[in-house]
């Protein structure tokens, strides 16, 4: 394979959604792969190793509460054609094509990257990191490309000029993507003030408020449309702790915060403002969130859905 294919292939990941419904485990299986092609490290692991540490992304980055089934990117990513899973013939299958995971426990079966993926990556990091950027911006909102970055391909490892020329490009590419007037509906309909704290600030006379921020209700990268009815004016903490699901908003516009998250400041940051509304909801002459988009928020990114039923 040329970067072309290995381009194309990874461009056209095939994601089994149902629905509306998150399923990031394919580009998150092959970000993690990609990393260890980038810190040289073996090529094909076993299941059980890609079990544990793909359950424990899908924990951070993935909906929460329902089953990890790892199994099934570790197996269906042969399909994308860059993936290869050692003594696959040694595995039953189920009616729907998928492994059982005890067979892959008992023979031990390794996967990874093919050999061709894995010795471009390692030879050409510049090829590995757009492909990475590439995924990353497509499966997740921007406040969590960092923080999934770090966790998989290690963005700390140095990056020469033309790495740091490729990321300014995708960066400019991506914003095309986005309808340009939605921040501006948002920060109107809000008169630029975060929904949940209120705050509010102005720099040097500028007309653009500070730490601002238009964000998705329903992730601009899972279709939500770039409508007023989707979005929420947040301050830059509370965009970021919104898009991890640390907190979620109910269609009464009632502020949910997960008791999952803690440490120091969490009470002055968020848990003042737990089983409250919205501080700042949108001015009359606009519309207020939608409960459609607010409800696909609480179940697939709120890091603690099961305590909405009991509201």
């Amino acid at each position: 394979m040329d970067a072309t294919d290995i381009l194309s292939r990874f461009r056209n990941l095939q994601i089994g959604m149902s629905g509306d419904a998150r399923a990031p485990h394919k580009p998150l299986l092959a970000l993690w792969a990609i990393g260890r092609s980038l810190r040289r490290q073996e090529r094909l692991v076993t299941y059980r190793l890609i079990d544990r540490e793909l359950s424990g992304l899908m924990s951070r980055f993935g909906p929460h509460g329902r089953r990890q089934n790892t199994h099934h990117p570790f197996w269906r990513l042969q399909h994308d054609q860059i993936w290869e899973v050692k003594n696959a013939n040694l595995v039953r299958t189920t009616e729907s094509g998928d492994p059982y995971k005890t067979d892959l426990h008992r023979h031990q079966i390794c996967g990874g990257l093919t050999d061709a993926a894995y010795v471009a990556f390692h030879n050409h990091p510049t090829l590995a990191r757009q492909v990475a950027g590439e995924l990353v911006a497509k499966h997740f909102p921007p406040t969590l490309h960092d923080e999934i970055l770090d966790a998989t391909i290690d963005t700390h490892a140095s990056i020469d000029q033309v790495e740091m020329e490729f990321r300014e490009r995708w960066i400019t590419h991506r914003r095309r993507w986005r309808d340009s007037t939605f921040c501006k509906r948002i920060l109107e309909a809000y008169a630029s003030v975060c929904a949940i704290c209120e705050f509010s600030v102005q720099f040097l006379d500028l007309s653009q408020p500070l730490a601002i921020d238009a964000a998705h209700i329903k992730w601009h990268e899972c279709n939500g449309p770039a409508v007023v009815e989707n979005g929420l004016a947040l301050c830059a903490l509370h965009h970021r702790l919104f898009d991890a699901g640390a907190f979620t908003v109910l269609p009464d516009l009632k502020v949910i915060v997960s008791p999952d998250i803690k440490g120091h400041g969490v009470d002055r940051a968020l848990g003042q403002y737990d089983s409250k509304y919205l501080r700042s909801p949108p001015r009359r002459c606009f519309p207020r969130p939608s409960p459609r988009f607010l409800l696909w928020h609480g179940r697939e990114v709120f890091k603690s859905p099961k305590i909405l039923a009991s509201i």
